[in-house]
């Protein structure tokens, strides 16, 4: 997680009135409306704006005023969730989905721009985490958003509203184990490349050796 000086520089001068810009970028079905809450909830003072399925190497340049969110869930569990709710293999989303992991894992975001990268298993998990997401940001820590499931698109792909109020007890976590391994097979039958991508990327040692088993 990075976040340069820019707009702590800018508030500076004008005595805290500048009304600077989050701007999240994240998949579908990638738990970034659950995330966006949050960030809502603990940054008061900025405009939020929700760029789901943008492309972050448009949206992200050098110079910008904004700060950037990218956000990425585990391949396996957003798959599962996706295809839970849309059933099949989409080639649009399987794209977007690698284009903002590819970013996540780019060292040169963040170097001279403000980007903040939030990894959707570790923010739903670990309440450090979540506060050093909250600090990069610039924001007021607090956890009245936590447990409220996010309704837009139906809620869980699995409990939909269910669990709303008792958030933290979904198994979200979990999502790869509640499909048919035939999904995952699938996938990367179609996308090998992204096979590859993944056994590189991920540092869950269960769930790379639940890929390399299908």
């Amino acid at each position: 997680m990075q976040i340069g000086s820019r707009w702590r520089q800018s508030q500076n001068k004008t005595s805290g009135k500048v009304k600077r810009t989050i701007k999240h970028i994240a998949v579908k079905r990638s738990g970034h409306v659950f995330v966006g809450n949050m960030i809502r909830s603990w940054c008061g003072d900025a405009i939020y704006k929700d760029l789901e399925n943008s492309d972050p190497y448009k949206e992200i340049a050098f110079g910008s005023p904004d700060t950037f969110v990218i956000q990425t869930r585990d391949l396996l569990n957003w798959w599962a969730s996706y295809t839970q709710v849309k059933g099949k293999v989409n080639t649009r989303m399987v794209t977007k989905w690698w284009e903002i992991a590819k970013a996540y894992h780019d060292c040169s975001f963040g170097t001279h721009m403000d980007v903040v990268r939030v990894n959707y298993e570790d923010f739903f998990l670990s309440r450090d985490y979540r506060e050093g997401v909250c600090k990069a940001l610039g924001g007021e820590y607090h956890e009245a958003a936590l447990n409220r499931v996010a309704l837009n698109g139906g809620g869980s792909s699995f409990s939909r509203d269910k669990f709303d109020g008792k958030a933290q007890e979904m198994k979200v976590l979990e999502r790869y184990k509640q499909v048919k391994p035939q999904v995952f097979v699938a996938l990367f039958t179609t996308y090998p490349a992204l096979f590859a991508f993944y056994c590189k990327t991920t540092k869950d040692v269960d769930k790379l050796q639940f890929v390399k088993s299908l």
